[in-house]
């Protein structure tokens, strides 16, 4: 579970999407200030995930699996040995 405190810089125009990088994750869960994300304001993309129009200052909750083991990229979390 990670919990992120986020503010749109002053010269992001408001509604430009938010790209969060992470890949072979597996989402579980997605709430912004306690309220879960509807599946329409979001998109998984092959580089992380899209949040299509966040409000200008926020604390986005997620949860994902990670499978370490299953990582043969030897990138981020790997199982060794």
């Amino acid at each position: 579970h990670a919990t992120l405190h986020l503010r749109r810089h002053p010269d992001t125009p408001a509604g430009t999407p938010l790209l969060l990088h992470g890949e072979d994750l597996e989402l579980v869960s997605i709430a912004i200030d306690g309220t879960p994300l509807a599946p329409d304001s979001w998109t998984r993309t092959a580089e992380g995930l899209r949040l299509h129009a966040p409000p200008g200052e926020f604390r986005l909750e997620t949860t994902v699996r990670i499978r370490p083991a299953q990582n043969t990229r030897f990138e981020g979390l790997y199982q060794s040995g």
